[in-house]
Order: structure tokens, then C-alpha cells, then sequence
């Protein structure tokens, strides 16, 4: 599936492929951008992914009108990319990026069907001053719900976590490894993995997800396996000489 033609929402550029299969029908969302960079969140289908020639495009499915959102419309740059859908029971949650008045914001709509319409809901979580919000993606573990993007004012990807896939979302923690993460779990299994892009592009890795114990929620995300090597210390001791005069020794 290649570019849109002239004066279509996806004429420029695709980015930021989601892929969500239902019934045998797989549903592509990914951001279309016209020549004026101003970007729309698309769906296209397929009941052979294999096949490129198989997907049929949709056209725009939505894009971001909650009160206080920057948006521009077709004319001008609007942020409005990296779609990743969320099914929990009959409802479904579609989490993007782009900017309100707040700053740069991982949004939140709602539908009960895949083709849509979409509510939005607005801001689920915020960048850092001055920063976009890039790439979310939610991932449901013994009903805590985990939460990471990008944010790229230096602070890197972000996890968060909360009890309902609408947050609100706290204690938010760093993730040192990568950026651009897709987290998938093949059918029948309860093992996660997660693909990621390391330094400007030049690569990508795919690794197990784990999870350790943080008290609560119950667990953690951890990506890959890590070892931890013992750090050499020194023992600060203090001593006081008969004449009161304190000497810090090593």
C-alpha cells in the first residue's frame, strides 16, 4: 500500500502502521499526511496482510476535536499520527499524538466499533514543556494498565500505569532502552514482546517483555533481560581524637 493520489490526506507520506485483527479482518490505522504536513489518523482493511495489493483503504476515520486541541485542518500543519488501538470487552480506545493548548499530548478516543466514529476524549498524558508526544501504546496485565510514549524533550520513552484504560495514569518511570516501541502477544501465549528502534533509525530489535515485582501495581514492565554487576563502595567512617578535631577516612 503506497501514498495517496493528489489531494488525498495520505497524498505526501504513511507512517505509524497499527494493525488490530478482528474476525479474519485485519484493520491497518496509520497517519496520512497531505503536502501541507497536516496529518489524519486512516484505516485501511485486508483479509491477507501477506498481500500488499489485498489492502483497501478507508479513508479518514478521525481526527482530533477535543476543546482545547491545536488543530489545523488539511491547509496547514496539524499533528495528529501514531494511532495504536486498544479492545477491552465491546469498547475500543484509539491513542494518538499531537498538540493542545497544554502541549504535546497522547490523546484518547473512543468507539464501539473499529470502523468508528471516534469520540475523542482529549488528553490522556502530557510531553514535557516544548516536547511532542510520540508513539503510545497500552498493554493490559492482570488488570493494570500500562502506558508508554516518547516523549522527545530528552526524557525518552515513559512508562505509566493505571487501573482503567481511560487513566487517570501515574508514577511515571523511564525506559533507558530504544524508542518507538510495538509491543505484540501471539495467540495462546502469555509471553509479550516488544520491537523497538535503537539510535537515529539504524536498527531494530525485538526482545522479550518481562515483569518484576514493584509493590503496586503488583508488577513492572522490564524489556529484555538485565544484569546488574555489584558497585565497589567505600565505608565513610568517622572518628573523634582526643583533640575533638573530626577526620573523615576512607
Amino acid at each position: 500500500m503506497g501514498v495517496g493520489l493528489p489531494d488525498e490526506p495520505d497524498e505526501s507520506a504513511i507512517w505509524a502502521p497499527h494493525v488490530i485483527e478482528e474476525n479474519g479482518i485485519y484493520y491497518m490505522f496509520y497517519t496520512g499526511v497531505n503536502r501541507n504536513v497536516a496529518q489524519s489518523i486512516m484505516l485501511a482493511v485486508s483479509d491477507n496482510p501477506a498481500k500488499p495489493a489485498s489492502w483497501v483503504k478507508k479513508g479518514v476515520v478521525f481526527r482530533p476535536n477535543h476543546t482545547n486541541m491545536i488543530y489545523h485542518g488539511p491547509h496547514k500543519w496539524s499533528d495528529a499520527r501514531d494511532p495504536m488501538v486498544l479492545k477491552q470487552k465491546d469498547q475500543y480506545y484509539l491513542y494518538y499524538t499531537g498538540k493542545d493548548t497544554t502541549g504535546g499530548v497522547v490523546g484518547m478516543a473512543i468507539a464501539h466499533s473499529l470502523n468508528g466514529p471516534w469520540r475523542d476524549w482529549g488528553a490522556v498524558a502530557t510531553a514535557s514543556p516544548r516536547a511532542m508526544a510520540e508513539s503510545p501504546y497500552v498493554i493490559e496485565k492482570d488488570g493494570v494498565y500500562y502506558l508508554m510514549f516518547n516523549d522527545t524533550g530528552g526524557h525518552g520513552p515513559i512508562w505509566s500505569w493505571s487501573v482503567s484504560p481511560l487513566g487517570p495514569w501515574q508514577s511515571t518511570r523511564k525506559e533507558l532502552i530504544g524508542w518507538a516501541h510495538d509491543f505484540f502477544r501471539p495467540a495462546n501465549s502469555d509471553q509479550w514482546w516488544v520491537s523497538y528502534v535503537l539510535g537515529n533509525g539504524e536498527a531494530i530489535r525485538v526482545q522479550p517483555l518481562n515483569w518484576f515485582d514493584s509493590g503496586y501495581p503488583l508488577r513492572a514492565p522490564l524489556i529484555g533481560y538485565r544484569i546488574y554487576l555489584p558497585v565497589a563502595t567505600h565505608e565513610l567512617r568517622v572518628e573523634t581524637p582526643p583533640n575533638n578535631v573530626i577526620k573523615l577516612s576512607p
